[in-house]
């Protein structure tokens, strides 16, 4: 029963997301968001909120009662499990939202055109957007564009993808005190 509410929870919150869109123009006319940077991050993080609970949730199944009963044996309490233990192992799935958000956030090309008008605040995709004539295309002006706007994604994946080994092998052994019992 708890798999088929989550599920139900899931869909539902990705749906309500999709489908919303006039209402959440609207909204934004109302509330003057329309044309600011913050109308594109009020959705993206409501919208990157559902598939970041999926993921943690499944991740928060997987972790052993053991660690958190030996941690109590060793004298930690509840901050200290979390910091030095079940923070170290969060690593892999905070890398894997962050890569995911990222590349949804710097391709997005369909709410920045709804929520960006003026040409100041355009986003790189919708940038590109303008090298494409009517009768003719700059090319290599395109793809050049393209090519120093996958740099900060590929070194966002650099970083996150080292930090995603360092999860999987660091954060099997913690100690919460010196010379305190080892979890394994």
């Amino acid at each position: 029963m708890e798999s088929a509410c989550f599920v139900l929870f899931y869909d539902w919150s990705y749906v309500t997301y999709k489908t919303s869109d006039y209402s959440i123009i609207f909204n934004y006319d109302g509330l003057g968001l329309l044309n600011s940077l913050l109308s594109l991050i009020f959705v993206f993080v409501a919208g990157g909120i559902s598939f970041a609970i999926f993921l943690f949730y499944g991740f928060f199944r997987t972790l052993s009662k053991d660690l958190e009963q030996a941690a109590r044996i060793d004298g930690c309490n509840d901050f200290q499990i979390y910091y030095k233990i079940v923070l170290p192992l969060m690593k892999p799935p905070i890398a894997i939202v962050g890569i995911v958000h990222l590349v949804n956030v710097w391709n997005d090309f369909f709410y920045s055109l709804i929520f960006i008008r003026s040409e100041e605040l355009r986003t790189i995709p919708l940038g590109m957007l303008t090298l494409f004539g009517e009768y003719d295309t700059e090319w290599n002006l395109l793809f050049a564009g393209l090519t120093i706007s996958s740099l900060p994604l590929l070194i966002a994946f650099l970083f996150a993808s080292r930090t995603f080994i360092e999860g999987l092998t660091s954060g099997a052994v913690k100690s919460c005190r010196n010379i305190g019992l080892l979890l394994i």
